[in-house]
Formats: C-alpha cells, sequence, structure tokens
C-alpha cells in the first residue's frame, strides 16, 4: 500500500479543518439567533412607547399582506410574496417562513394563515395577554433550542 504524499495529506487535512469549522461557526450563529419579533418590534412600535401593541403589531401585518397581494385575492402566491414589492418590516419575515406559514402546503399563504402564523408569534411573546408586549417581555424571549423541532420566528432557518 503506497502512502499518500505528505503535500497532499497536509492540503487535506487542512480542508477537512476548514469545513469542520465553517460547520461549528454556522451552528453557532444559529444558536444564537434572536426571535424575529424581538429583533424588529422597534420598527414597528409606531407610537415609539419602547412597547409593541397588538394593533400596531397587526397593523404591520394587514400592510404586508396587502402589499404583496397584487391582484386583491386574498391569498399570495409564491410569485407574490417573493416580489420585492412590498416596503415592510415583515416582508423577510414571510419569505424566509413561507413554509411554516403556508400550514396545509398548498403553495399559497392566504390571509387566514398569514394572521393565524403571525397571531402565535404575538401570543407567545406577549407572556401576560394583556396585547402589549413590554420590553420586559422582550427580555424574556429566548431563542429556539437546536434540534428540538422545526425553528419558529427568527432569522432564515425557516427560508426555502
Amino acid at each position: 500500500m503506497k502512502t499518500m504524499p505528505t503535500r497532499r495529506r497536509y492540503i487535506l487535512i487542512g480542508l477537512f479543518a476548514l469545513i469542520v469549522l465553517a460547520i461549528c461557526i454556522s451552528v453557532g450563529r444559529a444558536a444564537f439567533r434572536s426571535p424575529w419579533i424581538k429583533v424588529h418590534y422597534r420598527e414597528m412600535d409606531a407610537n415609539a412607547d419602547g412597547a409593541l401593541a397588538r394593533s400596531e403589531f397587526d397593523a404591520e401585518t394587514e400592510k404586508t399582506f396587502t402589499a404583496f397581494d397584487h391582484n386583491k385575492d386574498g391569498s399570495l402566491t409564491t410569485k407574490e410574496y417573493s416580489s420585492r414589492d412590498a416596503h415592510s418590516v415583515m416582508a423577510g419575515y414571510l419569505g424566509f417562513h413561507a413554509r411554516e406559514i403556508d400550514t396545509n402546503g398548498d403553495g399559497i399563504i392566504t390571509w387566514e394563515e398569514f394572521l393565524k402564523e403571525t397571531g402565535k408569534m404575538f401570543d407567545e411573546a406577549d407572556a401576560n395577554h394583556d396585547s402589549v408586549i413590554t420590553s420586559q417581555e422582550f427580555a424574556l424571549i429566548k431563542p429556539p433550542i437546536l434540534g428540538g423541532g422545526r425553528p419558529r420566528h427568527h432569522g432564515a432557518e425557516g427560508r426555502r
């Protein structure tokens, strides 16, 4: 059996080490990613009081859906929600989490599906269920645990 030349072996070991490092970095970033609502609530806080009222959140939800619903039929096709036409805080969330939002998997996001999924996100953050998420409640929001089921409401993990 021939042994691999030393230089070639070192190159392969170096490449393997770089791959392992890249995997560790990407897993580390996912482990510390903050939930979407925690990152973006200030942008939806219309009255700038440091809290996010359900009415402010719902207004952003409606603004986003309406901006993408080009034909005004109450549902979003992949073509509609993939467009860059909507200028909304929630536009990126919709694109990243389309598979989660489309609960029946038909490739179309209805208003009801979008409202239900975004509503869950708000309700999970509103610890005392008073329809206002305060800075104290935002501080309680923890990132998801890796490997604990499908990711919810944070970053690009749900992206197609």
